[in-house]
């Protein structure tokens, strides 16, 4: 998947697995944009069960469950957006109408992965994925601090708990450090290239997280 820039803001497509969850505003879009192309090549119909996303790949297919209604909808990413702050999907008419937000225009939703895509062409050989996989770790200069502990043991299990979340998008960590006397074990999320990418993860997922650069 390749990242992409709008309005000077790199972004960086990335990988999700089923059952992963997200929550965050969700917004719709409708008589302006359709019938013209969305940014995957189709044509963008404001009564199909379509949405736009900053960075899940396309043709994933994710349930949006309404927080105030408890209203649920299924759709397919087809497009990119919205491209606003804290913003982590935008839906077609026909689905923003499914959950009933229409009105209001936002809605606070959970957002749940049914179907993941994955691009990657598994024929390519070990030597070749090794050779793409640290190219790709000489620009992941961005990590994401989820929490801080002074007992090893919570440390580990909650860096477990991240690690089943993240999935294989990410790489989950834990770094020691000293202050006086104590040493605090921090839990982070490697791997994100740009403040941008790491700062729309969070947005997504990890709110109240601290973004670290890590090189």
């Amino acid at each position: 998947m390749r990242p992409y820039t709008i309005r000077g803001v790199r972004y960086y497509p990335t990988y999700v697995d089923v059952g992963d969850r997200f929550e965050g505003i969700a917004s719709w879009y409708g008589p302006n944009f359709n019938g013209k192309k969305t940014s995957n090549g189709e044509i963008y119909d404001m009564y199909a069960m379509t949405a736009a996303s900053k960075t899940l790949p396309m043709h994933t297919v994710v349930r949006v469950h309404n927080k105030k209604n408890n209203k649920k909808v299924v759709v397919r990413i087809n497009d990119r957006g919205p491209f606003v702050a804290g913003r982590i999907i935008d839906l077609s008419n026909k689905a923003a109408r499914a959950i009933d937000m229409h009105k209001a225009g936002t809605a606070k939703i959970e957002l749940t992965v049914l179907k993941a895509q994955r691009c990657e062409n598994t024929k390519k050989t070990k030597k070749t994925k090794i050779a793409k996989r640290a190219k790709q770790q000489e620009n992941q200069n961005y990590s994401l601090q989820v929490a801080s502990f002074l007992e090893k043991n919570k440390a580990i299990k909650f860096k477990n708990r991240v690690k089943k979340q993240v999935g294989g998008a990410y790489k989950t960590v834990i770094r020691n450090s000293t202050v006086g006397s104590k040493i605090y074990r921090r839990v982070f999320i490697d791997g994100f290239r740009s403040k941008e990418e790491a700062q729309d993860y969070k947005d997504r997922t990890w709110t109240n997280s601290l973004i670290v650069q890590t090189r």
